[in-house]
């Protein structure tokens, strides 16, 4: 029947035709509000009340798939009273295992003992008619739903000719109602108890009422008209009344007011116009508060057909995201819930919005299993929310989304959201005009209140700086100004239509059609004024604020910007998206990623040759697509310091344009400095560490000579630690250290006494290949020798295989967060080589350690072959090899400062030193060694 009630949608709608329809939407969100025009209303009424008729009658009939999903927007300030109770009911409970009916929960003892107490609130807050016509109580039930393990049990107490108030409902009536239900043990009336309290049972209407047979939530089932009570007494029996006793679907106050013809009753039976009595517009005499005081704040009667200057306060709920959440969520496409990035996104909005509440989870879990249709959702989705801390995500994002995936009931959305503060900025006043342009730009712009240039726009898939604000006051002076004229021509057009018909056209706030064009026109002239444009910024600044955006922008390092969307880095997996603004991103890439590549195009053959010529062992290539997929993370999850080295053109160059024609502003070059000397204080401009900030890669250039790599700075680059860094005149401010470091280099810069930590931290990448003019011509013996062809114009292909790098490293990614980074037999034993070849207590031991017989025979120091016949009468300790020690240490590493005597004995005691043996060996000056 859902599907009959988008047909009925598609048939009336007349939303954005500027025509002052009434207006209706659907319940679930799953479309935006629309309008249906005075001559239509007639057989809209009709063909609605006769799908409700029927809808009853086959559930009636034993039919499941029931109900409708169509409601009233609330534009008024005042409804007929309504208690809305939303009752769940744990399956679990063995109660519930056999409750089938609303009977096996509560019988009429308990119906009749809240409308009791209800109409006792009423007596004491409200003034009644002598008739005590307000206190006649529709009761509305639904049929047991089961639902996630749970029942879902829907009543309304309707009070048809007692309108209310909104706020004075929700503010003042619902909580006595609360309370007294309380105070009453109302809930011991009740067969089975439901989960919660009161309070979260009974919840304020929202500005959408569903019609009569049409559901409030897509999981229980719709309500039903079941009894009508007069004034209930206490200690007297109930009678209930029949339809017939009260109800003359002519006293419909549309129908009054000539907005329907009385000529519609025809064809069907009293219970065929249900929809009438239940709905919003059936009374509009409004029944007011006792007390003067309250009655000051809430008595605001306004006609059915005119608007005032206070209904403005009557759009706060289409502000609220708990509102907006289920209205885009209807507009999203199956893909936000089947694709793991974009579930967790929406599912952080909704956490966000819901301050982590059931709510929000269980409006998750409802679309998560309407598009998967798994078992296994609700555990998911209740796993994943209840893990989820604070985001950045918003209604916004939501929006984004909605927009994207169905642009047409978006625009019918918006169009209807912006045209409802219209008519209020024609008054040309600054703020209502704002709160206009504010509306029609509200996801595009954002300001931030610091630096020189604080408003940024969304342009294709990131954020944009605008100086002065500029691409606003042109958006502005263009869009804001063509949407005035558009409504000037349509105003034209009315009026010319009026004076042909010789009737006059009656305009919101009683002014006339002529008057609003020229409201108008003065505001179009307005818009094309410096000073007013300006001014308008000033103001539309408070509405744009972003208090995160500064501190946030590009900080999730699992997003890296591209020309065409976002890559984020999720679970196992590279997902390539769409931008979105509250990823807060202002650097990308350069480069558009292509998706639809395959390891059967040209571009990634060519690119997978080259790449198998530099890095020849098939366990090096692999390593090195593992190590190039990781920094799509952008972050040094292994702590390592990256070293790629080799001899003269053996490709390293070209590895690096590649990195950096893919990776673009996410890569960056460091100065050696940050690695080998000592750095300005925090308090003076650090531009070489600043701008590590964001960034994925940071090269460092080929070393001098003289560099000496310190442990400590590799420690702190490598280990993920922020630190305060800042450029020439800015603030600065901490860093979060993502950055992965590479130094490329032929020969490895000395580092002075490593500990075993910072050893660890060095990843090898060795680059054994050689490309030359005089290779051999054959390709198998180009292999053998690791000698290839030079291409002297190789760089110009960089860009192109780019795009295949991109693509390729993309695929990648699952198989690095399998496998890991695990190094190659290849590079472990480089490693352990380069270590002992610049580790100085080996030097020490090789340059000035030797063996000593009984003999007097000197043999070179080697732990390993130790000779039979050592004069172990001879024994030397620390004290005793230290100064020795210190001299060759000043020789070799002049400027470096000697290790102390404590850790050259602890170092010399490790086994691939001296170990234990300490007899037998002596130290002899270095021209003395054979």
């Amino acid at each position: 029947m859902i599907s009959k009630t988008s047909d009925l949608i598609k048939k009336y709608n007349s939303t954005g035709k500027n025509l002052g329809g009434t207006k209706y939407s659907n319940v679930f969100g799953i479309s935006s509000s629309f309008e249906v025009i005075q001559p239509q209303m007639n057989d809209f009424i009709v063909d609605y009340c006769k799908m409700a008729y029927d809808d009853e009658k086959m559930e009636l009939q034993g039919d499941k798939k029931v109900g409708l999903n169509l409601g009233e927007v609330a534009t008024l300030n005042t409804l007929p009273l309504m208690i809305n109770f939303n009752m769940i009911f744990d399956c679990k409970m063995e109660e519930c295992a056999f409750g089938t009916t609303t009977e096996d929960y509560y019988e009429d003892d308990f119906l009749i003992s809240v409308t009791q107490v209800i109409q006792e609130i009423m007596i004491e807050k409200l003034i009644i008619s002598k008739n005590n016509s307000e206190l006649l109580c529709c009761v509305l039930e639904s049929e047991p739903a089961k639902f996630n393990g749970n029942i879902y049990i829907n009543l309304k107490f309707h009070f048809p000719y007692c309108q209310v108030d909104k706020k004075f409902q929700s503010d003042v009536m619902i909580p006595s109602v609360i309370e007294k239900l309380r105070e009453n043990k109302i809930i011991e009336h009740m067969h089975i108890h439901p989960i919660d309290d009161w309070k979260k049972i009974i919840l304020p209407s929202k500005n959408v009422i569903p019609l009569y047979r049409s559901k409030s939530e897509q999981h229980t089932n719709p309500l039903k008209l079941t009894r009508i009570y007069p004034i209930v007494e206490k200690k007297a029996k109930c009678e209930e009344l029949i339809l017939e006793d009260f109800f003359n679907p002519e006293n419909y106050s549309l129908i009054k007011k000539n907005i329907l013809s009385d000529t519609i009753f025809v064809n069907l039976e009293l219970k065929g116009w249900i929809t009438l009595l239940l709905s919003i517009y059936f009374c509009d005499t409004v029944c007011n508060p006792k007390n003067e005081n309250i009655k000051k704040v809430y008595n605001k009667n306004y006609d059915l057909d005119e608007s005032t200057d206070e209904e403005e306060s009557v759009m706060d709920d289409d502000e609220d995201p708990k509102y907006l959440a289920p209205i885009f969520l209807g507009m999203l496409k199956s893909i936000r819930f089947t694709r793991t990035d974009y579930w967790i996104i929406v599912g952080k909005i909704l956490f966000n919005i819901f301050d982590g509440d059931e709510n929000g989870l269980e409006l998750w879990t409802s679309y998560t299993l309407e598009f998967t249709k798994s078992e296994k959702a609700k555990d998911k989705c209740e796993m994943r929310y209840y893990a989820f801390r604070d985001s950045n995500f918003t209604i916004k994002t939501l929006a984004r989304f909605a927009r994207d995936d169905n642009k047409d009931e978006y625009e019918a959305w918006h169009n209807d959201w912006c045209n409802s503060v219209l008519e209020q900025s024609l008054s040309g006043i600054h703020n209502d005009v704002a709160n206009f342009i504010y509306r029609v730009f509200w996801v595009d712009y954002i300001f931030t209140g610091e630096g020189k240039n604080p408003w940024y726009y969304f342009y294709k898939n990131t954020w944009k700086n605008t100086k002065k604000a500029m691409q606003l006051k042109q958006d502005i002076g263009n869009k804001i100004i063509m949407i005035f004229k558009d409504v000037r021509s349509q105003f034209t057009l009315k009026s010319l239509k009026n004076r042909k018909s010789n009737k006059k056209q009656k305009f919101e706030n009683d002014q006339s059609i002529e008057d609003s064009i020229s409201q108008i026109t003065a505001i179009i002239k307005k818009l094309g004024t410096v000073g007013y444009k300006t001014s308008l910024v000033a103001m539309l600044e408070e509405k744009f604020n972003n208090d995160v955006f500064e501190t946030e922008k590009n900080k999730n390092h699992l997003c890296t910007g591209w020309r065409n969307g976002v890559i984020e880095c999720c679970g196992d997996t590279a997902f390539f998206r769409e931008g979105i603004p509250e990823d807060y991103i202002t650097m990308n890439t350069g480069l558009k990623y292509k998706a639809d590549l395959s390891y059967d195009h040209p571009l990634v053959k060519e690119l997978l040759d080259w790449l198998s010529k530099v890095f020849v062992d098939p366990e090096l290539l692999e390593h090195f697509l593992k190590d190039s997929a990781s920094h799509l993370a952008g972050k040094n999850s292994e702590k390592i310091m990256r070293v790629w080295t080799g001899a003269t053109n053996g490709g390293k160059s070209m590895i690096m344009k590649l990195y950096k024609a893919t990776f673009g502003q996410y890569c960056c070059d460091g100065p050696l400095s940050i690695l080998t000397k000592t750095l300005p204080t925090s308090s003076g401009p650090n531009p070489e560490l600043s701008q590590l900030r964001a960034a994925h890669i940071c090269f460092f250039s080929e070393p001098d000579e003289n560099d000496e790599l310190q442990p400590g700075k590799i420690k702190r680059i490598t280990g993920g630690d922020s630190f305060f860094a800042r450029s020439c005149g800015e603030d600065g401010g901490s860093i979060d250290n993502y950055v992965s470091c590479i130094l490329t280099t032929n020969d490895i810069p000395k580092m002075v006494n490593p500990d075993f930590a910072t050893k660890e931290r060095f990843s090898f990448l060795l680059f054994l290949s050689t490309f030359s003019l005089e290779a051999p011509e054959d390709e198998d013996e180009q292999r053998r020798l690791r000698i290839f062809k030079m291409d002297p114009f190789f760089d110009e292909r960089i860009p192109e295989l780019s795009v295949a790098f991109a693509w390729l490293i993309v695929e990648y990614y699952k198989n690095y967060k399998q496998k890991g980074l695990e190094k190659p037999k290849i590079m472990k034993d480089y490693a352990i080589k380069h270590w002992e070849t610049n580790d100085p207590f080996i030097g020490f031991i090789n340059e000035r350690i030797v063996f000593i017989t009984k003999g007097e025979v000197e043999f070179k120091f080697d732990i390993k072959n130790i000779p039979k016949d050592i004069d172990k009468s001879i024994k030397v300790n620390a004290t005793d090899l230290y100064p020795a020690f210190g001299k060759w240490f000043r020789d070799n590493f002049p400027g470096s400062p000697v290790p102390s005597s404590t850790k050259f004995a602890s170092e010399m005691k490790l086994k691939n030193r001296l170990g234990d043996i300490w007899r037998g060996i002596k130290v002899v000056n270095k021209k003395n060694l054979q």
